[in-house]
């Protein structure tokens, strides 16, 4: 059976109106499909209890019993269209945007899951120029990803409505955003938990106002209202939670 590659509407309340792209999360294995987290996402998964999973994304799986959520399908069918045949899920993506009356306000690449290959990221910046009036933005640690994409395009080539927000915690994604941080596409995600000073490497001159020093999320503040991770002002945007 074929099957297409689909935009899923997740319930992210943080989200809003926005349209997300997601494939199935972690490193852990649900229904004989691994997640796509990769390298930095280490016990994200707790295989003998599913409920203590530090990865927020899991602990929804298993709330909401991922063996009949349609959404957890919906995560393991985009993985394994993207995996088996990047293209077709592409042909997928561009084919949903266009026919789609009402144009998505914005679309959060990767609501769950990661970018796997140097092919998928430079298949998004394709698509991003597609919709040109359509902000596109990703949070990412597949770092070698990034700077293998970035290294083999050129500048001038680059989407000005695809935003990569390079996700930092500790040491952990600085060097890549420092390398980068020149094109205008680049941006960084730093996660503040008050444990690293980050001073010497790079300037935090913005917060996430989704959430309070104490990481308390503001329910009323949803991402498609905000904006801020696809605006100028965002170059280094701080966290205390996500």
């Amino acid at each position: 059976m074929a099957y297409e590659a689909r935009f899923v509407k997740d319930g992210n309340i943080k989200i809003g109106k926005m349209w997300s792209w997601s494939k199935l999360a972690g490193s852990g294995e649900i229904a004989g499909c691994k997640g796509t987290c990769g390298e930095h996402c280490s016990g994200c998964y707790n295989a003998q209890n599913p409920k203590k999973s530090p990865c927020y994304v899991f602990k929804s799986y298993v709330q909401y019993g991922w063996e009949k959520s349609t959404v957890v399908k919906g995560h393991i069918r985009n993985t394994l269209v993207m995996r088996n045949n990047t293209t077709k899920a592409f042909e997928d993506i561009q084919a949903q945007l266009k026919r789609a009356r009402k144009k998505p306000i914005a679309v959060r690449v990767h609501a769950s899951g990661e970018i796997e290959t140097v092919e998928e990221l430079a298949k998004w910046l394709e698509t991003a120029k597609l919709s040109p009036n359509i902000p596109f933005y990703v949070y990412t640690k597949a770092y070698n990803i990034v700077d293998k994409v970035l290294t083999d395009t050129d500048p001038a080539d680059l989407p000005k409505n695809f935003f990569i927000n390079i996700s930092i915690w500790h040491d952990n994604g600085i060097e890549t955003y420092n390398k980068w941080k020149h094109l205008s596409c680049i941006r960084a995600f730093v996660y503040d938990d008050g444990q690293y000073d980050y001073s010497d490497k790079l300037k935090i001159n913005c917060y996430c106002p989704a959430y309070d020093k104490k990481g308390k999320l503001n329910h009323d503040l949803t991402c498609d209202a905000c904006k801020i991770c696809f605006q100028e002002k965002a170059k280094v945007c701080g966290c205390y939670d996500h």
